[in-house]
Order: C-alpha cells, then sequence, then structure tokens
C-alpha cells in the first residue's frame, strides 16, 4: 500500500507581513499593463455634443475600450472621488494583483454649481482620467467644452493636474 503524505503544515503567522519582492511586483505590473494597453479596444465616437454638435466617446465607450483588457492582465479598475487643499477630484487607480498601482488625478472644475455641473465634471472626470492613465484616445475629443470659462470649487489651484505613481508613491 502507497503511503500518501499530508503536505506540511503552513508556519503559523506572527503578524507581520513578509516582504514581497517590489522589483519583480513592478517589473511584472509594467509588462502586464503593456500587453493591457496593446490590447485594448479603439475608443469609438458614439455620443454628440448638442452644444458644440462634435461626436465624442462617452463614459461607457471608453469602459468598454479596455475594461475587458485590464481584467484579462491582472488589473482591477477603481474610481473614486475625494478633495484635497486643491479641491476635489476623481481618482483613477489601475490595481495589479501583484500590489503595484498605477493612478491618476483630475480636479474638479464645474461650469454650474448644482448637482447637474457636479454630475457632468465627474463624468468628464473619470472618462479623461481612464484615457490618460491606460494611454487612450478617440481621434479628437469635445475638449471646446474644456475652454469655456468655467467655476472652480475651490479658490486655491492645483499645482498638478494628474499624478502617476505605484503603491508605494514611487514612479
Amino acid at each position: 500500500m502507497a503511503m500518501v503524505s499530508a503536505p506540511p503544515l503552513k508556519k503559523p503567522m506572527t503578524g507581520k507581513k513578509a516582504e514581497k519582492p517590489r522589483v519583480i511586483d513592478r517589473e511584472m505590473a509594467l509588462y502586464d499593463l503593456i500587453a493591457a494597453q496593446a490590447a485594448c479596444d479603439p475608443v469609438i465616437k458614439n455620443a454628440t455634443n448638442p452644444h458644440f454638435k462634435n461626436r465624442y466617446a462617452d463614459l461607457g465607450a471608453c469602459i468598454d475600450a479596455c475594461k475587458k483588457s485590464l481584467h484579462n492582465h491582472h488589473f482591477a479598475v477603481l474610481q473614486t472621488n475625494g478633495h484635497d487643499q486643491f479641491g476635489q477630484y476623481v481618482m483613477t487607480s489601475l490595481i495589479h494583483v501583484s500590489g503595484e498601482k498605477f493612478q491618476s488625478v483630475v480636479y474638479l472644475v464645474l461650469d454650474r454649481q448644482n448637482m447637474q455641473g457636479l454630475g457632468s465634471a465627474i463624468t468628464y472626470a473619470r472618462r479623461y482620467g481612464l484615457l490618460g492613465l491606460v494611454g487612450l484616445a478617440p481621434e479628437d475629443d469635445d475638449g471646446n467644452a474644456a475652454s469655456q470659462p468655467n467655476i472652480s470649487m475651490s479658490s486655491k489651484k492645483p499645482t498638478k493636474t494628474a499624478t502617476i505613481q505605484n503603491a508605494y508613491g514611487e514612479f
């Protein structure tokens, strides 16, 4: 009769995390990001701006162009709202299974001081944060809207409109 041995017992957790090989994680995350970017679908202009009469890719089209590719290459996509000393923003994060993180911050600029204006600014920031972080672009954009005078939610102006970094604050 053949003896089957049980797998070795794992060492008990001591409460201290083991150090991860950060260089390997960063390399793996970058290789996966490059592969994900290469596998993204085109960004389809599927909406028309009624004010400027131009076509643009709405948030759904931007997500559709990259979400499957990012997931297939081990990235989750999160878009959260926050605020700091410069004002309110949307942070887009690409989080790799290794723990590496790439982030973009887009500050909100409202053209109307109401919930419609806030929703529009958040959608705009989500769209451009995602496209910028993944490195995608439709043929052109609805940038005319960005050139109109706007009312900011903060009197302080940001010194940076976007930041890309990994989970350790480095890039």
